[in-house]
């Protein structure tokens, strides 16, 4: 996934003027330090719109696929800790 051009009005910092403008890159996805690539976010993390960064899924979410806008909420007796990819059966005691 790229930053396409969708607006004459948006220059990229750090690219020279007129090669390019800005597009924000789509949930799931963080553009680093302006770069002109947009990068999917690992399994575990998630990201909104227009991202600099990726966020860790927290304790009781998951996220096993990379790429993704939202973490998914472990269900019945299952848990995980921040950054899982999967949620564990709750071991009775």
């Amino acid at each position: 996934m790229y930053i396409t051009v969708k607006s004459q009005s948006c220059v990229c910092p750090g690219v020279p003027e007129g090669a390019i403008t800005c597009a924000p890159c789509d949930a799931g996805y963080y553009s680093e330090g302006y770069a002109v690539n947009c990068t999917a976010c690992d399994a575990g993390y998630y990201s909104g719109n227009a991202a600099y960064l990726c966020n860790e899924c927290p304790a009781g979410t998951y996220n096993a696929a990379r790429g993704q806008g939202v973490c998914a909420s472990c269900s019945g007796e299952t848990y995980s800790r921040a950054k899982s990819t999967t949620c564990e059966l709750c071991v009775k005691q």
